[in-house]
Parts: C-alpha cells; structure tokens; sequence
C-alpha cells in the first residue's frame, strides 16, 4: 500500500534546481572577487601610469620630487585616496557596491555647488564690467 502512495505523489526535481542554483550563486560570487580584482588591478595599473607620467615629464617645473610611493608623504596618502576612488568608480560601473560610493556622491554634489557658485560669479563679473561701460 505504500508504494500505491507514493506512486500518487508528482516528483518535483527539487535537488537538481537546488544543485543548480548553488551553483549560479557560487559562480555570480567568483564573477564578482574576478571583477574586484581587476578593478584594482586596473587602478593599480592608472597608478604607473601617473607615477611614470609625473616622473617622466619636464614642461612642468616642481614635481620633479613627487614620490607616490613613500608612504610618509601626502601624495602617497593622497594616492591610496585616488586609487580606492578609482577602484570603487570601476566597481560602481559594474554593478557593485563600494564603500566610497556615498562618499563619493557627496563630493560630487560639493563640486556641483562649487562649479555653479563659480559660474554665478563669472556671470556676475561679466554683467558689472558691462555696467561700468
């Protein structure tokens, strides 16, 4: 009587969806340490750039001592800054949060109000040059 039973019973492939989705979740988390990494590894990669362009150029006196990697000096404290906010805008482009993120639309926001105040007073200039013709 119980093989009766349990020929009544629809048998839904629960283990296999379920195999399946574990996996698609362990590979969506091994896409995205990928994408970490190369968002750093692209920042990293911003950094020699930088590093080798301010050493290599001579049309700007007085950064001939820039040293981006001396952890004692501001630049390289300043670096690390521009390196995570770099790693973090690759990052953003790819769909994944940042802890900069906020931070970063904040001073977005700052540098929006600087540029319009800034543009406000250009106009301003402009309009009390022409009424002092």
């Amino acid at each position: 009587m119980n093989d009766n039973k349990r020929d009544n019973v629809i048998q839904f492939p629960i283990k296999p969806r379920v195999q399946h989705v574990l996996n698609r979740v362990e590979e969506l988390y091994f896409e995205e340490l990928t994408d970490r990494d190369n968002a750093v590894d692209m920042a990293h990669y911003i950094f020699d750039i930088m590093d080798a362009g301010f050493k290599q150029q001579d049309w700007v006196p007085g950064y001939e001592g820039l040293d981006f990697k001396n952890v004692d000096t501001y630049e390289s404290q300043d670096m690390l800054v521009v390196l995570n906010i770099i790693s973090a805008m690759l990052l953003r482009y790819k769909g994944y949060k940042h802890m900069l993120h906020e931070d970063m639309d904040y001073i977005r926001s700052k540098l929006d109000t600087v540029s319009a105040a800034q543009k406000a007073e250009r106009e301003f200039d402009e309009f009390d040059d022409d009424w002092d013709e």
